[in-house]
């Protein structure tokens, strides 16, 4: 019997000179438990901060846009963290960071849409099978439960008017 092979896990990628660790920063996205209520997923993306941006926003002439931002994408619990109005939690909040620096330049939340384009697998849930109720029920209620209303056949009703309130 020959001895198996021994295989070595492969490098990680170095990081580009002057660039912040990004497991720092998930980090710090994990300790931010008033935001980050639960955590399903983190996945992290280097990239120019006007690509964060997208071609639809316009930075201001006294907007300080970095070079590179390391981007934090969380999907899970995502308590509102700015507004005044009562809104519900979300599922994904992104964090974008300074490369160079690691401080926080911006953060967005919202519908998984907001968080896909960070992640390789799809984040829309499969769909959940059909359940269909047993032939005993009937509408989710027991085929047999008197006050059903789809009890078969007819019924007496007789319609009674108050007026001595008048």
């Amino acid at each position: 019997m020959s001895p198996s092979p021994t295989t070595t896990p492969p490098a990680p990628t170095p990081l580009p000179s002057g660039v912040v660790d990004p497991q720092q920063l998930m980090q710090r996205v994990k300790g931010m438990t008033g935001i980050v209520l639960r955590i399903d997923d983190m996945a992290t993306k280097l990239m120019s901060g006007a690509d964060y941006m997208g071609p639809r926003n316009i930075p201001g002439p006294s907007m300080n846009v970095p070079t590179t931002v390391w981007v934090v994408a969380v999907v899970g619990d995502i308590a509102p963290n700015f507004g005044v109005m009562a809104r519900p939690n979300s599922q994904c909040a992104l964090f974008a960071y300074r490369a160079d620096t690691g401080e926080v330049w911006s953060s967005a939340e919202g519908s998984l849409s907001v968080c896909q384009p960070y992640f390789a697998r799809s984040l829309t849930p499969p769909d959940a099978p059909l359940r269909c109720a047993p032939v005993a029920y009937d509408n989710g209620l027991p085929s047999y439960n008197p006050f059903s209303r789809t009890r078969p056949g007819s019924f007496g009703f007789t319609a009674v008017r108050d007026d001595s309130w008048r």
